[in-house]
Parts: structure tokens; sequence; C-alpha cells
């Protein structure tokens, strides 16, 4: 009789797992370049599919215990994505982006690179100015056309709820609309490092703090291979210091006049954490340091006309590198450059990695039920050597 062992069948426990892990490492192999909204995310050397896994977990997947923490007040199992995104409120942002289509206003966060969906450059820009010859007519029409095909594709829900757009006659669902991802793994070319791209209406930041949050106050990070998270929520090419410089002064100036409106105050403290791979001109964190930081100088000047906040307060800027209260987290990979603005209260000690905070946590929490139990013992000593002894009797 050989002693060969057989190998399980289509049906067992292992085929199942190869199966599952075939179908991640299928999804992190995507051809789409790196860019757009996402999440930057280090990993364990050779276990980028693995950390794939974990991520869709966090983001997809149901958290009872988070869920019902008394500070999310939630009795029901959700998802993160829906708990921060339901869907009246993704009802509302169809409707304030619907608004800006049809005012020709650009979109908040389209730098368009990345992007796996159609989009036109007419759409995000304002109508153009009075024809002055026959031929701009035409270019009306591409306008009006380009507007109207946006609003179409947000009342069938593209981005939001899924559905992007239909399938194409050769395709076997024939007639069915294709879903579109919330979030898709990027194959980013670089070891230890994985890219997860949101799809609108998901902001990274919001995404991001709430994992944070959540292993902060539970001290259980939910994973082995994921490690650092870093939200990007602008990107453009890095080859172009201009653009740039452009990107970044823009959602500087959102991200500084937004904290300072919430928290009603004028004066900001900030650090800058630039994180550069495979990438070493024209950009780099000598460079980095100074252009944003110039940028974030002038929000003490008064705004121009062009100003993403016209009407927004003079501030008072300064890093602190100790207690910030905003952090700008700057991420060169190959040509692709993003940037993201992080609460520092977040961000401080463990800088969004997601086991260090979680051992932190777990850390003083023990010290704290030691000192509990230290000082417990501290009263109870005291109280057991006042007590008066009994006569013994014959």
């Amino acid at each position: 009789m050989s002693t060969q062992r057989k190998g399980p069948g289509k049906g067992g426990k292992r085929g199942g797992k190869a199966a599952s892990g075939a179908h991640r490492a299928a999804i992190y192999n995507s051809k789409r370049p790196v860019g757009g909204k996402g999440i930057f995310v280090t990993c364990i050397r050779g276990k980028e599919s693995r950390c794939v896994g974990e991520m869709y977990d966090i983001l997809d997947e149901a958290s009872p215990l988070f869920w019902t923490l008394p500070v999310v007040k939630l009795t029901s199992s959700k998802q993160v994505a829906d708990r921060l995104y339901p869907s009246e409120r993704i009802e509302k942002m169809k409707i304030a982006r619907e608004a800006q289509l049809q005012k020709g206003e650009p979109l908040e966060g389209d730098d368009g690179m990345g992007e796996d969906e159609p989009s036109t450059e007419e759409a995000r820009l304002a109508p153009a100015p009075a024809p002055v010859a026959d031929d701009s007519d035409d270019e009306d029409d591409d306008i009006e056309a380009s507007i109207q095909k946006e609003l179409a594709a947000l009342k069938a829900g593209r981005g939001g709820t899924g559905v992007t757009k239909t399938a194409s006659k050769d395709d076997k669902g024939k007639g069915k609309a294709k879903e579109r991802p919330r979030f898709q793994s990027i194959e980013t070319g670089t070891e230890c490092l994985c890219f997860i791209a949101t799809a609108w209406p998901y902001d990274p930041v919001e995404l991001v703090e709430a994992i944070v949050s959540e292993v902060q106050e539970t001290g259980q990070s939910r994973t082995r291979f994921a490690q650092r998270l870093s939200p990007t929520t602008i990107t453009c090419h890095s080859s172009s210091v201009d653009q740039v410089e452009l990107q970044s002064a823009r959602l500087i100036e959102q991200a500084f006049t937004s904290w300072a409106t919430a928290n009603q105050t004028t004066t900001i403290t900030y650090q800058i954490e630039p994180s550069l791979r495979s990438h070493t001109a024209p950009l780099s964190r000598a460079m980095l340091l100074p252009l944003l930081g110039s940028q974030i100088s002038r929000l003490s000047s008064a705004p121009t006309v062009s100003s993403p906040c016209p009407s927004r307060p003079l501030l008072s800027v300064r890093a602190d590198l100790k207690n910030p209260d905003l952090v700008l987290l700057p991420t060169v990979l190959k040509n692709c450059y993003g940037l993201s603005i992080v609460e520092g209260k977040l961000w401080r000690g463990k800088k969004f990695n997601l086991e260090q905070i979680a051992m932190e946590v777990r850390r003083r929490k023990g010290a704290e039920e030691a000192t509990k139990g230290k000082e417990a013992a501290t009263q109870v000593g005291p109280e057991a050597a006042t007590e008066p002894t009994q006569p013994v009797q014959d």
C-alpha cells in the first residue's frame, strides 16, 4: 500500500483556504496605478496578500466588540464604513455633489489620478465664457453632455452604493449593473507596502481615525500582518513640483480652517511626517519640509481671491513635534505623491501603528490594575492590624 498522502478534494478544508487565498491574490494584483484616495499600509515582508485580507476584514466586516462600546452608542453590529456612512449621509453627499456639478464647481478631492471611473476635465471646470465663434457651440455641447453624464452616474448610485456602470455586451452578465468595490487593493510594486483604494464617498482619513480609535478603546489590533496606516486624501505626480505645491496648499488651507472652526480657535500647532519609498528626485525629505512649511505659514496672511476658504480668519501656526494639533502625512511612492492631514491626538505616540497602539493600551491597563491592587492591599493591611485580638480560653 502506498504511504503517499492524498491531497484534499475540491470540497476539503484545505481546498477552501487555497481558493480564498487565490481570490485575495487576484484582487491584490490589480493593474490600476497607485493614486486617488486610499490608505497605505505597511506590513511584514512577504505577507502583503495576508495584510490586504486583514484590511478588508477591518473595513468591511462587522466588529461586534467595537459597536457595543459606550462611546459609539450602538446596539447592533455594523461595518466600519456603514457606521460612518449611513444611507442618509450618502444621499446628502450625492445631492451636494450634484449641485457642485450643476454649478461647474471642482469636486472635492477629485484629482483624477488613479481613478477607475470615467472623468472629464470639462466636468470639473467652470463654464466657459460667452462664445465668440461658431465652433465653440460644439464645445459647450460637450461640456453640457459631460455634466449630464456625471449627474446620471450619481443618480444611478456610482461610488456610494457600489453600482458603477452597466456591463458591456460581451460580458456574461449582459444587461446587469457592474458593482464597484468600496475598497480595492492596488499593487504597489514595493515590498512591505500595500495600498487600499477607497471609492467615493468614503474618506480614508475618517476610516483610519475610526480604526485607530477602536484599537485605543479595546487594546486589540485585530491584525497580525498589517502595521502602520497612512491615509491619502489627494494625489498627483511626484515629478511635477508645481502640482505638488498647488494640491498641498489647497488641502492644507481646507484642513486647517476646518479644524480651527470646529475647535473655535485661531492657534494651531502642526507636525510634518514625510515618508518616501522608491523615489529620489525631485522630491526629498529636505525639500518637502520647507515646501509644506511655507504653505502653512501663508495661513497667517489674508486669503486670496482664488482661496478655497476665502472667508477664513488669520491663523497663528507653529511647529510642535511633541503635541501637535494636526499632523501632515506626505507620502511619495515612485511617481505618486500623496498627502493627508490627521488629528494629532490620535497620531501622537505610536503613529497609527495598530499593534504598537494595542500593546501600549494593554500595558497601561495592566499597570492601572496593578496599582489598584496595591492600593487595595494597602487599605486592607492597616485595618487588619487594628482589629482587637480575642483572648485565648483555656
